[in-house]
């Protein structure tokens, strides 16, 4: 959620944006819940298109960088290597490779590189390895499916043991032990709902100008949810 500093809404630009956005919309019957549900969505629509073409907003200079996943092993030798190179700018970075700082931070150095390689190495490997596995005709088809009603080998024979089965989860089974008062009562209700929605006018009231009027003024006050 951000609240709006309308301070900085160039307000001619909002004005004739929010015209443009409003202009061409067609809103249903405001008689039903459907319609004014429909307009009330247009409308907020329209305001925050209007605001967002009015409303320069300070982009970040900072990105959030991707974070890094590390094994416990890398971790440690990363570490490792920051510390040396912490000791080796300590005494002054010395660039001799005599020197026991520079030797240092470059064998810690040596071997970060070297984990990193070997750990890249291993995930490709692992890749390989889950393509050819993919690939094998095992892991795709099933030779033989068994029920206890009987065994199929070919496609075809498969294909029409999966049918059976899902044509026999959609038909309706007569259980002995179900609430048949309650079926009933649920059938009725049903039938009653559907009688007053297709027999019966529902009334209601048209949304007046004041009520508009008092949902814009509510966005106006910093409750805009961008």
């Amino acid at each position: 959620m951000t609240k709006i500093n309308w301070k900085k809404v160039d307000k001619t630009s909002y004005e004739q944006n929010l015209k443009e956005e409003l202009k061409d919309k067609k809103y249903l019957n405001m008689r039903t819940p459907y319609g004014i549900e429909q307009a009330t969505n247009q409308l907020i629509s329209g305001l925050t298109n209007a605001l967002n073409l009015s409303y320069s907003r300070r982009k970040s200079k900072f990105s959030r960088k991707k974070k890094i996943s590390w094994s416990p092993q890398l971790a440690k030798a990363v570490g490792v290597s920051k510390k040396a190179f912490y000791l080796w700018k300590k005494v002054g970075s010395p660039p001799s490779k005599n020197n026991i700082y520079n030797l240092k931070r470059l064998e810690t150095k040596r071997s970060v590189r070297s984990i990193q390689r070997q750990q890249t190495a291993d995930k490709e490997l692992n890749v390989m390895r889950l393509i050819k596995t993919q690939r094998s005709s095992s892991s795709h088809f099933t030779h033989t499916l068994r029920t206890e009603e009987k065994e199929a080998s070919t496609p075809n024979e498969i294909n029409n043991v999966f049918k059976e089965h899902f044509e026999k989860l959609a038909k309706t089974n007569s259980n002995p032990s179900f609430n048949i008062g309650h079926d009933n009562l649920v059938k009725l209700d049903v039938e009653t709902i559907v009688n007053i929605c297709e027999n019966q006018e529902i009334t209601i009231q048209p949304v007046t100008s004041t009520e508009i009027t008092k949902r814009i003024s509510i966005l106006k006050r910093k409750r805009l949810v961008m």
